[in-house]
């Protein structure tokens, strides 16, 4: 047993630690193995390889969305979707939520709220959804929450290929995780710990 506090939690920081890197070189190692095998290929889609629900097209070629529930759903997609990249400059308001749901089942007839990315933001200003690494049997974007957002699509891209530095870059959920995960363990390792001792002082007196 642990006693030193301190001891305990340095331990379960280079334990969350390395667990994480292992999580980035196992994700490494399935992107370029998947690459290799062909199942998971580069491909650049357009608003018309998609079905527009709740949102047209304009003259200009930008889109509009019609209520506040617009849908964009992917004619045709693929099944290993590792990465989705929308390319797009939202003009007149901010979408609110840019967020993909997938269909984790085979023969799922509707989108499933559990089965939903956010987007996140790289460099140059472009949303990405990173998704699991399961297959896929559908896909859909909603490029936001409101009435009337008018959006510029410029493209939309799956499966680039990432370089290995960005596998093992940190975003803000493996920091949370890196300052949560660690003491949350160690309080836990303690609490178990101290209710053994009282087991072990209480029944193993009555022998």
């Amino acid at each position: 047993m642990i006693k030193n506090s301190k001891k305990l939690l340095l331990i379960c920081y280079v334990a969350v630690f390395a667990l994480s890197v292992s999580v980035c070189l196992y994700s490494f190692a399935f992107d370029r193995i998947m690459r290799l095998t062909g199942e998971v290929q580069e491909q650049r889609y357009t608003v018309d390889d998609f079905e527009l629900i709740a949102a047209e097209i304009n003259s200009d070629g930008t889109l509009t969305s019609t209520t506040s529930d617009p849908r964009m759903i992917m004619k045709d997609a693929p099944e290993r979707i590792l990465r989705l990249e929308f390319e797009a400059e939202f003009i007149n308001m901010d979408p609110g939520e840019l967020t993909l749901f997938y269909k984790s089942k085979e023969g799922m007839e509707e989108f499933d709220v559990n089965d939903r990315i956010w987007a996140k933001t790289d460099d140059v200003g472009n949303y990405y959804f990173d998704l699991p690494r399961s297959k896929h049997y559908g896909i859909r974007v909603d490029p936001g929450i409101y009435q009337g957002i008018n959006v510029d699509i410029d493209g939309i891209n799956i499966n680039e290929k990432q370089s290995i530095i960005s596998f093992f870059t940190p975003d803000n959920s493996w920091i949370l995780t890196m300052i949560i995960a660690p003491a949350l363990i160690a309080s836990v390792i303690k609490y178990l710990t101290a209710v053994a001792e009282i087991a072990m002082a209480k029944f193993g007196g009555k022998r």
